[in-house]
């Protein structure tokens, strides 16, 4: 997690970041964090970054914040979590998808949200806490996404905001309001009751309280906005302002979309949801298929030689010089990134394809790099079926810290890609709603103006458009196979999901 300091015209002054408070996984599919956990680390950071600044708390003009959407995270009356934080790569709820699509309820509920159902919603969270843990939502009195709750324990105030809300599978895309009959749809008509109030991203939602000053460092008074879901939160800071462009996030999940003044009737479609600018939607094609899995591999396979390396940092340049030592013609292996979710079947499981004797480590690194480009491809694939003629690319996420991997991406999409100033690119949108709220600028689009500067460019490799093509096309008949291989197994890996 990380709290960073912009000023006016959008330079980083600060950032300061840990890890996120630690994940527990008590059961299969289960993927929670601690609530303390998560405010304590948020206030850690916050003090660091003003420390690192060289200024105090009544020197911040206004907060915003963002975070990852969906998940669960339910508290009580008092503002206190009544159960761990339910984070968006979990899958307990997988079975109650397949259910909700078979029995025609998420056509229904597509109906009047216009989003996919998928494990890690609130709704069919809440689903599951109704069947597994009732006594959890009686003494709960709200349900709210991260930075919802983040916002809580700076103000006092529970509420949420349009963004997430709105890709959170639970309201009306025509108002934008909640509506109580997709609540209905799946028999859990009476937790509407838990739907806080959904505010606008550059509204003021509260001040900063006496106790979160005393925590954080910052100056009780200080206005603090509602923010955005963190995928547009990049693209707002990223300065999408209209349709002509796309804007892709490459992080734990991997984001591709554009803003549309039209709905977009494709119940394939990851999102489509309220934006940050009136009369627009962000339509959004994503899964977490992305940098994750690099961690993944790191963490858990690679251990010994990030070691030999001498950190992350040192392992990261390796590999980027292993992209460009091995060209991608060299590289047969395939990877499927979905060792957290997939994005063609939701049973399917990470794999290799194509290996042999001649592949050395080297290669399975190309490979991995690789396949969360490829896998980027396909989300963009999905959006091309309603429209085809963006312009280029602005990117943002961990992919941007590597240059050749960027390159690799720029070449795969034979689009021109451009990458703005800073690195926290989350953190500046939910800033850029603050500077909003507290009248710095009259509109979300002044602010994407003043506050916006394109650092690089990166440029397409013409020769290298055929490579990446047949390579993408390899990559899609791994994907179906290894479908094949779920339905296969279906019943086992369903299992393996949800329990």
């Amino acid at each position: 997690m990380k709290a960073a300091l912009y000023d006016r015209e959008g330079h980083e002054i600060a950032v300061a970041g840990k890890p996120h408070a630690s994940t527990e996984k008590t059961a299969k599919g289960f993927t929670e964090r601690s609530g303390e956990n998560v405010w304590k680390n948020n206030c850690e950071v916050i003090c660091e970054v003003l420390e690192k600044a060289g200024i105090t708390g009544e020197q911040v003009r206004g907060i915003g914040v963002s975070g990852y959407g969906n998940g669960l995270h339910l508290v009580d009356g008092g503002n206190n979590s009544t159960y761990p934080h339910i984070v968006s790569t979990d899958s307990r709820a997988a079975e109650y998808v397949r259910w909700a699509y078979e029995t025609g309820k998420s056509e229904q509920i597509y109906r009047e949200t216009y989003q996919s159902t998928w494990a890690a919603q609130p709704l069919l969270l809440l689903k599951w806490m109704q069947d597994n843990k009732p006594e959890v939502l009686e003494k709960s009195t709200a349900f709210l996404n991260i930075k919802d709750y983040i916002r809580m324990k700076l103000t006092g105030v529970q509420c949420m905001e349009q963004t997430d809300a709105s890709a959170d599978g639970f309201t009306n895309i025509r108002d934008g309001k909640a509506e109580k009959k997709v609540f209905e749809i799946l028999g859990i008509g009476d937790l509407f009751r838990l739907v806080p109030e959904i505010k606008l991203s550059s509204d003021i939602c509260g001040y900063v309280t006496r106790e979160a000053a005393r925590e954080t460092g910052l100056s009780e008074g200080t206005p603090v906005a509602g923010g955005m879901i963190d995928i547009e939160a990049c693209a707002f800071s990223n300065g999408l302002q209209d349709g002509r462009d796309l804007a892709i996030i490459t992080g734990t999940w991997g984001i591709v979309e554009y803003l549309s003044p039209d709905l977009v009737d494709d119940k394939d479609l990851f999102i489509n949801a309220f934006s940050y600018l009136p009369d627009y939607y962000m339509i959004a094609e994503g899964s977490s298929t992305s940098a994750s899995n690099l961690n993944w591999m790191m963490d858990n396979v690679l251990g010994a030689w990030v070691q030999e390396a001498g950190g992350k940092a040192e392992f990261y340049r390796q590999c980027d010089e292993i992209l460009t030592k091995i060209p991608p013609e060299e590289c047969s292996c395939i990877f499927l990134p979905y060792l957290y979710a997939s994005n063609t079947n939701p049973f399917s499981r990470g794999a290799f394809f194509n290996i042999n004797a001649f592949h050395t480590k080297e290669h399975f690194i190309r490979c991995v790099y690789e396949g969360i480009v490829f896998c980027t491809l396909y989300h963009l694939e999905k959006l091309k079926r309603h429209k085809d003629d963006f312009r280029m690319v602005r990117m943002s996420g961990g992919m941007t810290n590597s240059v050749p991997w960027t390159q690799m991406m720029c070449d795969a999409l034979q689009m021109p890609v451009e990458v703005v100033n800073g690195k926290e690119q989350g953190a500046k949108g939910a800033a850029m709603c603050a500077a909003v709220a507290c009248g710095e600028f009259g509109s979300m689009q002044e602010a994407a103006r003043q506050m916006t500067i394109v650092d690089h460019t990166y440029l397409p490799d013409r020769t290298k458009a055929e490579i990446y093509h047949k390579k993408y096309e390899s990559y899609k008949k791994a994907a179906e196979a290894a479908n094949i291989f779920t339905e296969s197994v279906k019943e086992d890996c369903g299992k393996t999901s949800a329990q």
